[in-house]
């Protein structure tokens, strides 16, 4: 119960750590380098999944488990220095009228709901995260019963994915601007889709490694670029409202598709519901590229300047 109770504080604070995280980058990027700064932030978390567990391993097999737990907890000290170091931009940073936690969290799903472009971009993310992203919650499941490779072969899979992700944050962090983005979105569903639905039907494992380092990439990839797009179209006054609703289903949903998928899997196996997901992602694709240039009007369009401050 304990382990429990920890992990639930644990996911409380994530819920708070997130959306806050996210509201600040556009508080110390400016508009023009978000693209880049979003992806070395995607680069960073995407190499600590892998550099990470690969130090946990060693301190537990030199010291044992409650040193490995005890050395994370000391590293968050560098976060909160970090943080106290930071400084914000003069007149970038603003306060919003406070009406109660309930009432703003419904303002801000209708701003979402209303939003001619975030709107849109919401419903895709939770689309491609139900229907591609539960291929990270399978692999022990395809490494063990599809390509019986044990836990060696769950490495090599982790390992793809990461290698993957942080190649696409790379590729997206020498990009600057907003324009090309949203064809970026339908190729990042596309290509992740497809390498999901390849992954999903082959029973070769080295090819199968091979199209997980492309379902990071458009994991990743898709990520960045929907991130990017809210961060520039989003009013600051709602800000933080619309990241909880993106952390949210971004955090929450591909629970969603594991548990679909691994309940059909029981019966029919793992094969054609995650092949299925694939599927969606690129019909998905294909409705993104129909509705590209609508999307990129809202989302790609250059910030109005801001309005001179009156006198006191």
């Amino acid at each position: 119960w304990m382990i429990v109770l920890v992990h639930a504080v644990l996911g409380v604070c994530q819920g708070f750590w997130q959306p806050s995280r996210m509201a600040l980058l556009s508080q110390v990027v400016p508009r023009e380098d978000m693209t880049p700064a979003v992806a070395l932030n995607s680069v960073g978390a995407q190499s600590s999944r892998i550099l990470g567990p690969a130090l946990a391993g060693l301190i537990i097999i030199y010291a044992g488990p409650t040193t490995a737990f005890a050395v994370n907890a000391f590293t968050f000290l560098a976060v909160i220095g970090a943080l106290s170091l930071m400084t914000l931009a003069p007149g970038r940073a603003s306060r919003a009228a406070r009406t109660g936690m309930i009432r703003e969290s419904l303002d801000g799903m209708r701003y979402i709901a209303n939003h001619p472009g975030i709107g849109p971009l919401i419903l895709i993310v939770l689309i491609f995260c139900v229907s591609v992203r539960p291929i990270i919650d399978l692999f022990p499941a395809f490494a063990d019963v599809n390509f019986a490779r044990g836990a060696g072969g769950l490495s090599a899979l982790n390992a793809m994915l990461g290698l993957g992700a942080v190649l696409g944050g790379i590729w997206a962090s020498w990009r600057s601007g907003l324009r090309g983005l949203t064809a970026l979105l339908a190729w990042s569903s596309g290509v992740g889709g497809a390498a999901t639905l390849l992954f999903a039907l082959t029973d070769s494992f080295p090819f199968a490694l091979v199209c997980v380092v492309f379902s990071g990439w458009g994991i990743v990839l898709l990520g960045i670029v929907s991130q990017t797009l809210i961060q520039t179209a989003v009013d600051d006054a709602v800000r933080g409202r619309v990241f909880s609703v993106y952390g949210m289903i971004f955090g929450a949903s591909p629970g969603i598709g594991t548990f679909v998928m691994g309940w059909a899997g029981d019966r029919i196996g793992l094969h054609l519901p995650v092949a299925i997901g694939g599927g969606i992602a690129m019909l998905l694709c294909v409705y993104i590229f129909i509705r590209r240039r609508q999307l990129a009007a809202i989302l790609e369009a250059p910030a109005e300047p801001a309005a001179p401050a009156k006198p006191q």
